[in-house]
């Protein structure tokens, strides 16, 4: 048995447009960022990409996944709405007052992808989201959808998330306020009499 020496690189998808389908909503809850000295309610939109490629033998070719934050709010200046915009090829005015994220699970897009230096790492990015051609017939994700929300809280999904995310997640105060331990409202028999 031959075994080649892992070089530890990470494989990106190529460059270029990629069809793709959400395949995972993960809340973030309100995070801190110190660049802007703010606030904001976060979401990760992970999607699952056309491109496949080997990543371990044992489970043979694999979609490639790639993953956009954004700050959760849908105003026409936003990048969210701006993206949603774009994914559903409407215009900003034109969306829901109220945007059900599940509902988004249904509609495939196209991802322009490009490739971003920082010193020596080099980054794959989604330049920008376009919808589908109505003739494009999709199938279902390879994988398994998944959501995570803060709002109604799952503790078996939190645990599936990696840790990264976890200790991401477990910064929020909509996690700390949901992980605070419940306080008893029975009294003590020895306190009634």
């Amino acid at each position: 048995m031959k075994v080649k020496k892992s070089s530890g690189e990470r494989v990106l998808p190529s460059e270029g447009v990629h069809e793709a389908q959400l395949l995972k909503i993960i809340d973030l809850g309100t995070q801190y960022s110190e660049k802007y000295d703010s606030s904001a309610r976060k979401v990760i939109l992970t999607f699952e990409l056309d491109e496949k490629h080997v990543f371990n033998e044992e489970n043979g070719e694999q979609p490639f996944l790639i993953d956009a934050r954004f700050t959760l709010k849908l105003t026409a200046r936003s990048n969210f709405g701006k993206f949603v915009a774009s994914w559903l090829g409407k215009k900003f005015a034109d969306l829901e007052d109220d945007l059900d994220l599940n509902d988004l699970f249904q509609v495939p897009c196209q991802l322009n992808l490009v490739y971003n230096k920082d010193g020596d790492n080099t980054y794959c990015n989604i330049d920008s989201v376009m919808p589908v051609p109505k003739s494009v017939k999709y199938s279902p994700t390879e994988n398994d959808t998944l959501v995570f929300d803060l709002d109604d809280f799952d503790a078996d999904t939190f645990e599936s998330l990696p840790d990264w995310l976890q200790e991401t997640i477990g910064e929020s105060p909509e996690y700390k306020e949901i992980s605070k331990p419940k306080t008893s409202k029975t009294k003590n028999v020895a306190d009634v009499l």
